[in-house]
């Protein structure tokens, strides 16, 4: 039988001579001393996800990369020397304030994956040496002889006892857990820097956001940074990637008004909102009818690369607004993820919104930010070509399809001015209910 590692014999030691009693961090019992390891609560059961991620992002030198299989899911830190079997066990069993951020981040996900009892998972150090959960402890399965630069933490989505066989039914209810812990990543850690990665691929940035990024109902298409400011931290997003918003046969090209800047203490973007209804089933493409819709602009609250708060700024337009903050330094609840509400986040909100708001103005009336507003119309095709005019206003582009009959055309031309119309009025209306926002304080 393989030997129990320190920290299991750490923990037998302590609790044979007595030297946790009940009121203190754990008890004499070292089934209960676990259990109180393990009660540390976060806001939902696979939020110990944004912990992981979180270790890797606030650590300098770190980057992560999560593989996801039938069996596991694998979280692999490389440039991670220094979290060896040591500095873990004392992180997770003496934590103080000179514990490093990342470790600090880290032993919150062990021991949240500790107080899942049922679920197996492993720690494999930069040295070697592999411990797994056994359900009531560690145990040290193996030690490699040659060590690496990576720490692996990898957690099963099958539980105890639950067989593995493609034929035991046990299957769908590993893939739903493996699911939930993509969703996690998926709709928390989307702004994660390009050194977090799923598979190959790097976090999605803003087009991914669950609310306001690129879904069946909305469409971003403009984003603005603002500069390093010490009224609020700044932070780094990946770069955007929007594609031009389609409508049906309607585009609304991308707005990048600060594309160069990586690094500010604001930024925000627009999105649209539209809901759609089937008008032809089609072999090959089905045909839609687009509605403008409305939704709630949002302000997205991030530390070390994850989304730790969504509030609602309580305004629906056709046009939204999303808002991004740093919440580092921010005091958190129990959690360690969401702040509270403080005299500091108040300030920082306030600023935030006051510089959307000038962002967004000078993007409706600077005469640079007129000319990305225009409005490409087709008029007329001729002979094989189209005749383009511009004209102020949203920035609503008609794909002209040619070919096409002069009643087509004209139906096609009134449902560009119509969803024209909506969304220049829905940008206006949330500039103004923004400045009541920001004059109210």
């Amino acid at each position: 039988m393989s030997a129990e590692s320190p920290l299991q014999r750490w923990l037998q030691e302590a609790s044979n001579s007595g030297q946790f009693d009940s009121e203190g961090r754990f008890t004499v019992d070292q089934k209960k001393a676990w259990e109180k390891l393990a009660a540390y609560q976060l806001t939902f059961a696979e939020a110990w996800v944004l912990k992981v991620v979180q270790a890797a992002v606030s650590h300098p030198q770190a980057a992560l990369q999560i593989r996801p299989s039938r069996g596991e899911v694998e979280f692999v830190f490389c440039a991670v020397r220094d979290w060896t079997e040591p500095t873990l066990q004392k992180a997770l069993l003496e934590p103080n304030s000179e514990t490093p951020q990342p470790l600090k981040h880290l032993t919150v996900a062990i021991r949240v994956l500790v107080g899942q009892k049922s679920r197996p998972f492993s720690v494999h150090y930069p040295d070697g040496l592999l411990h797994a959960w056994t359900g009531s402890g560690f145990r040290e399965l193996s030690r490699s002889t040659a060590p690496t630069e990576t720490f692996i933490l990898s957690v099963g989505n099958f539980e105890f006892g639950q067989s593995q066989s493609y034929f035991a039914g046990t299957g769908k209810e590993a893939a739903a857990y493996r699911e939930k812990v993509m969703r996690a990543f998926r709709e928390h850690c989307h702004l994660a820097p390009a050194r977090v990665k799923l598979g190959r691929s790097t976090a999605g940035g803003l087009i991914s956001d669950p609310y306001l990024g690129e879904g069946e109902t909305t469409r971003p298409f403009a984003v603005f940074k603002d500069v390093k400011s010490e009224q609020s931290p700044s932070f780094h997003l990946p770069a955007p990637r929007f594609k031009s918003p389609l409508l049906g046969q309607f585009v609304v090209p991308l707005q990048q008004v600060s594309p160069h800047r990586q690094e500010g203490s604001v930024t925000s973007f627009l999105t649209i909102f539209f809901s759609k209804n089937v008008v032809r089933k089609d072999l090959q493409m089905d045909r839609y009818r687009f509605y403008p819709s409305v939704g709630r602009s949002q302000v997205i609250w991030i530390r070390d690369g994850v989304v730790v708060l969504r509030e609602s700024l309580k305004m629906r337009q056709t046009v939204g607004l999303g808002v991004v903050l740093s919440a580092d330094g921010l005091e958190t609840d129990i959690s360690g993820l969401r702040p509270r509400e403080s005299e500091e986040k108040h300030n920082r909100l306030e600023y935030g919104l006051s510089r959307a708001l000038k962002q967004l103005k000078e993007y409706r009336e600077s005469p640079k930010a007129r000319k990305r507003l225009s409005i490409f119309k087709a008029i007329s095709s001729l002979a094989g070509g189209a005749l383009l005019t511009t004209t102020p206003g949203f920035a609503v582009l008609g794909l002209l399809i040619l070919g096409k009959s002069t009643p087509e055309l004209v139906a096609y031309e009134r449902e560009r001015r119509r969803l024209n119309l909506v969304y220049t009025q829905g940008f206006d209306e949330l500039i103004r209910e923004l400045e009541d926002r920001v004059d109210k304080v």
